[in-house]
């Protein structure tokens, strides 16, 4: 995120994309995890979990057609839910 965040900021177009598209992948194959707490909250978990991939695919989607103002817009919106998700079920 830290790498992806940095390209937005410098206007690397290649590098986001790249970044954007690594973490749609790597979103893929967790839709049955569990929070690390309030574990009696996995519906509300999930449904973070498939917002979260929603966001993260439209990031990917933004970062193809070059437009760094809809890209960083997509970026701030996954943030979003990271931080929304982590000080519910992480930390």
């Amino acid at each position: 995120m830290v790498a992806l965040g940095e390209a937005v900021i410098h206007g690397n177009k290649t590098v986001a994309g790249e970044h954007a598209n690594r973490l749609a992948e790597a979103l893929r194959g967790h839709e049955k995890d569990v929070p690390h707490k309030n574990v009696s909250r996995i519906k509300e978990f999930r449904a973070f979990y498939g917002e979260m991939k929603k966001r993260a695919v439209k990031l990917a989607a933004d970062t193809g057609t070059g437009n760094l103002q809809k890209t960083s817009l997509a970026y701030g919106r996954v943030l979003e839910a990271c931080v929304s998700c982590h000080k519910r079920y992480r930390d």
